[in-house]
């Protein structure tokens, strides 16, 4: 029997069916790991007798179920879809990307759309003189790129837009303003890739120079805590819960593919299939997968605009998730909560904190100083020195540690901890209100993951190698620009090269641990 166009609700109905009662009982008896397992063999053994597509554990479950409903948004406005893609193009590659779309469009529109975000960014981040002075700049630049549509003001309009979006986003990129300047201006030039670019680079001096011992690339594995299944990064201590993750994920993939398949279908393109890439039955991708001998043939607009409205459709995921946290989840909090102290996330190995020090644990005190908010523990911090010893007053009793020096500013006292807020509900939510505060804590990490694994993979899709978009995008820009084919391929050699030893030193961590 072979099902080469399996629905998703059938699909759910025979998984439920198989490993439904077996992993119920697992999971009332506390064995998530059993649980696990039964779900991974019999999802693997179901699809497997229907004759889903296989290589080893991996399956590539093919539908055209839902292609309609992409049809259907596509033809709803086309010419939409296509400026949504050139914004797509200029926010992925900058600069470079404005000057790309401006040989068949002109760029104006788009570059004040992302100016006035930029505008309310400075707003926030530096205040109303900085936005005011702005806005006159943007709008004459505006005006002038509407009047004048030469691809060198293109050029400069995207570096200036995306240049002050990266700087005002990550004002924290280093402590040094020239160095923050020059990262905001190398995104600017050249886009996103840029800035992933540029952090990889960061994280990488820092492991080579014993400054961090935290890699700055780790995979997304499975695994159970104290806190149930979930999903952890290696070596930096960074735990999803598995229905929070599994949200996340849902939320990362289905805008990606559902963007790319409407930007096909909105240039005619026919889409064969879509689906998702799974281990058994645990989803790891999605895709759409259209003809790819028409995508061959079409103008490179066409194809550049489908290859990069995916990553650009995840950022508009991850923005929404930071803004739903800001304008929501944190009123919503601060009215059923309290800060109680601060909790410690992760002690760092080789600090003053480590075997000391440990994961869960509530800071309430520093040498008798009370802490409860981040700004407390912060404010005070601060004014610590190398050899002082401190005393925590934690949850867990009170502890004594000796600083050594901050690996940044060896004038400050160092202790090796990573921290976040803790809190304590208040007493009518905790009785009164427990169902709807059980929703609000539960949507609010959610959100947050849903932010953090869109915003990332976002970053890593666009990255200029093979196979990712962002690889093939650099390749029609290339071929736009007539670069010579010997030319093109020394530079993709020289950027591989490049980021595979960025890879490789931000993993070292976590590669000197497997070898220990």
């Amino acid at each position: 029997m072979e099902f080469n166009d399996i629905s998703p609700v059938l699909l759910t109905i025979l998984l439920l069916a198989v490993g439904g009662p077996i992993t119920v009982l697992a999971i009332v008896a506390g064995n998530y790991l059993i649980a696990g397992l039964v779900v991974f063999i019999a999802g693997f053994l179901l699809l497997y007798r229907l004759g889903v597509k296989r290589y080893y554990i991996f399956f590539l479950i093919q539908t055209r179920h839902g292609l309609n409903f992409v049809d259907k948004i596509a033809r709803l406005a086309p010419e939409f879809w296509k400026f949504f893609g050139d914004m797509a193009i200029v926010v992925s590659f900058g600069g470079l990307g404005s000057y790309y779309v401006s040989r068949y469009r002109n760029t104006w529109l788009i570059n004040a759309l992302l100016g006035t975000f930029a505008l309310a960014l400075v707003y926030t981040t530096v205040g109303l003189e900085a936005a005011a002075a702005g806005l006159v700049m943007l709008t004459a630049g505006a005006i002038l790129l509407k009047k004048y549509p030469k691809p060198i003001f293109h050029f400069c309009a995207g570096v200036a837009v995306l240049g002050t979006i990266m700087f005002a986003i990550f004002p924290g990129f280093s402590d040094v303003a020239i160095m923050r300047s020059f990262v905001a201006l190398l995104v600017g030039v050249l886009g996103i890739p840029a800035l992933l670019v540029s952090l990889m680079f960061s994280q990488a001096a820092k492991i080579t120079l014993g400054q961090s011992n935290v890699p700055g690339v780790s995979p997304l594995l499975p695994t159970v805590s104290d806190e149930g299944p979930g999903f952890f990064f290696p070596g930096t201590g960074i735990f999803i819960p598995f229905w929070q993750a599994l949200i996340a994920m849902i939320c990362l993939l289905v805008p990606h593919e559902l963007a790319h398949g409407i930007l096909t279908r909105a240039h005619r393109i026919r889409l064969k299939s879509a689906g998702v890439l799974t281990a058994s039955v645990i989803p790891i991708g999605a895709f759409v997968e259209p003809d790819e001998r028409i995508l061959r043939l079409r103008r490179s607009r066409e194809k550049m605009r489908i290859y990069a409205v995916g990553s650009f459709t995840n950022l508009i995921v991850a923005l929404l998730s930071i803004l739903l946290i800001v304008t929501v989840l944190s009123p919503m909090l601060d009215a059923i909560t309290e800060p109680t102290g601060m909790q410690i996330t992760a002690a760092l190995n080789g600090t003053p904190s480590y075997g000391v020090l440990q994961k869960g644990m509530i800071i309430k005190e520093i040498n008798g100083k009370k802490i409860n908010t981040t700004d407390d523990f912060n404010n005070y911090v601060v004014g610590l020195k190398p050899n002082q010893t401190v005393a925590f007053a934690t949850s867990n009793g009170t502890f004594n540690l000796t600083l050594s020096p901050r690996p940044d500013n060896a004038s400050r006292g160092y202790i090796g901890i990573d921290l976040q807020q803790a809190y304590d509900i208040r007493e009518e939510f905790r009785t009164k209100y427990a169902l709807q505060t059980e929703a609000v804590f539960f949507l609010g990490p959610t959100l947050f993951w849903i932010f953090f694994l869109s915003f990332n993979i976002a970053l890593v899709n666009l990255l200029p190698i093979s196979p990712f978009d962002g690889g093939k995008m650099f390749e029609e820009v290339m071929a736009e620009f007539r670069i010579r084919k010997r030319h093109k391929e020394l530079i993709i050699k020289i950027m591989i090269a490049i980021i595979l030893v960025l890879i490789l030193l931000n993993a070292s961590p976590l590669l000197l641990n497997f070898f220990r």
